[in-house]
Parts: C-alpha cells; sequence; structure tokens
C-alpha cells in the first residue's frame, strides 16, 4: 500500500528527534511530468525525502525550505531536489530517461553534494557543500550532517521496485537532540538495525493518528510533534519567468523573437510552457525603461 504521509516527533527518554515518512505516490507523479525512468523516478523520491529530512529539523521552527543540488558523475547527470518543512516538493533530472544496472545510487555514482536552506521571512540563502561518495544517497546526506551542521544522525531510506514497478519509497531520520548521551545513541542505533525503514514508517503511519507509543520494545515513549502529507507542487509563474528574461537582457531576448517569433520557456520542474509573443517583450522591457 503506498502512503504519502509523514509523522514528526521525539524520543524523550533518548533525546533523540525523529521524522518518519513515504512518498511513494509524490515520486510517481513526478516521474510521470517528468516521463523518467522508474530507477530516476526512485532516485528523485529518495532526493526529495532527504531534501524533506533536512528541512523538517529545522531548529527555528519557522518554515524552511531546502534544496538538494547533486552533481553527479553517473548517468544522471544532475539531480535538484526542494522540500519544504511542511511537505511540499519538488524534483528535476537532467537526464529523465536513463535507466541502469543495479543499486538506485549507482545513477548517482560520485560527485558534488549541495544543501541550500531558503528559512521565511529571511533573504539569506545558506549553502554549503560536501564530496559526494560511489554510496547510498542517505550516507551522503549523514556524512552532510555532520561535516556541514555538526549533527549526529542517523538516515535510512528504502525503495521497493517489483518488475519494473516502483511500489514504495519510505525512509526514517533521527537525530540528537542537545544532552543526548553515547549509550541513547547506541540504543537508536539499535533499534535502526533491526528494523525496516519500510517496516518502521508504514506501522507508524497506518495507525492513522500516528499515536502508537513505541516503535520497538527497546526504546520507550514516543512523544508526536506533528503528521502531514506530501504534496508535488512547483511555484513557478509567470511572473517569475518575466524575471529570468529580464536577467537574461533585452539584446539577447530580441535575438530570440527575431530567430523565432516569440520566446517559450519551459518550466523543468513542471513542464509548464510559458510563451511570450513580440508585443509582450516590448511592453516588458520598456516598462523597465
Amino acid at each position: 500500500m503506498a502512503y504519502n504521509r509523514y509523522i514528526t516527533g521525539i524520543l524523550p527518554d533518548q533525546n533523540y528527534r525523529f521524522i518518519l515518512g513515504s512518498l511513494t505516490d509524490v515520486a510517481l507523479e513526478v516521474g510521470h511530468v517528468l516521463n523518467a525512468s522508474v530507477p530516476i523516478t526512485a532516485l528523485l523520491g529518495e532526493s526529495m525525502l532527504a531534501a524533506f529530512f533536512l528541512a523538517g529539523h529545522n531548529e527555528k521552527a519557522r518554515r524552511t525550505v531546502v534544496g538538494i543540488d547533486m552533481q553527479c558523475n553517473g548517468p544522471a547527470r544532475k539531480i535538484l531536489a526542494f522540500s519544504s518543512s511542511d511537505g511540499i516538493v519538488r524534483s528535476f533530472c537532467s537526464s529523465p530517461d536513463v535507466s541502469w544496472e543495479g543499486n538506485i545510487y549507482a545513477g548517482k555514482k560520485d560527485g558534488l553534494f549541495t544543501v541550500n536552506r531558503f528559512v521565511e521571512d529571511s533573504r539569506k540563502v545558506y549553502s554549503s557543500s560536501v564530496e559526494m561518495h560511489d554510496l547510498p544517497l542517505e550516507k551522503n546526506v549523514e556524512e552532510y550532517l555532520g561535516r556541514s551542521d555538526q549533527k549526529l544522525g542517523f538516515i535510512r531510506m528504502e525503495t521497493t521496485i517489483d518488475r519494473d514497478i516502483l511500489l514504495d519509497v519510505s525512509g526514517f531520520s533521527f537525530e540528537a537532540l542537545p544532552g543526548a548521551s553515547v549509550e541513547d545513541s547506541e540504543r537508536v542505533l539499535e533499534m535502526i538495525r533491526n528494523t525496516r525503514p519500510s517496516d518502521m514508517v508504514h506501522g507508524l503511519l497506518s495507525d492513522g493518528d500516528g499515536e502508537r507509543r513505541v516503535f520497538s520494545s527497546s526504546l520507550s515513549s514516543v512523544k508526536i510533534l506533528k503528521t502531514g502529507t506530501f504534496e508535488y507542487r512547483c511555484d513557478c509563474s509567470k511572473e517569475k519567468i518575466e524575471k529570468v528574461l529580464l536577467a537574461m537582457g533585452r539584446q539577447s531576448i530580441e535575438d530570440l523573437v527575431a530567430e523565432k517569433g516569440h520566446v517559450e520557456v519551459f518550466c523543468e520542474f513542471c513542464r509548464r510552457r510559458y510563451e511570450f509573443q513580440p508585443s509582450e517583450i516590448y511592453n516588458l522591457f520598456n516598462a523597465e525603461d
């Protein structure tokens, strides 16, 4: 059964916070819009989930948007994934139709892993990069947390594909809070080692309101902070496209009009088409004079 939900909470006795989520339906929707292969659809699903984990652990409690930019040496080449802390996601791949044999992460291989954070009500963008290794995406996100954020976190994601059909993209993220001891971390790690991500995520999600009190017998009570659903949404608009055209400059845009008779722009994320006729281009640039 596919889910499209998330739960955030705290393990009070272990000084750990957690996020659990499954966004299979959203991944399939994104894959359909981009006409992506099944492996790319799965990799985009994991990328959006990873971005959500990073956005959801926002200590300032303000709405945060995290963008993950992966410059890949694998067949995927370039992947962008965005998620807000309230589960609004979107993603893009420069080579959506490629396929490969083996694990999902073989599509990205190594490269550069960059995270951009946008905090609501702030004009600042916080950006940092680390080397991306030819390992599962979860391992790269864990390393990013440790090296760039100096945080101890454990992330696991699980993708299920059967007969070339994507059945599930789910995962969890546990992050140590101030005061977490070595013993606390060991208990959380013990649970992670003994529980598949899909079992933990769907076990808690299936309780409806997420009020089940324990993950396993090895841990104490769970405090649920928030439940919600993922939503695929692109924030492109004609006004934003106009700003891009203005940034490109009058001469370059007028050259395009002379060559093609109009200007046509496609959004990379939702494939929405924006068309500008010569009169619109004229009015756009004259309004700036």
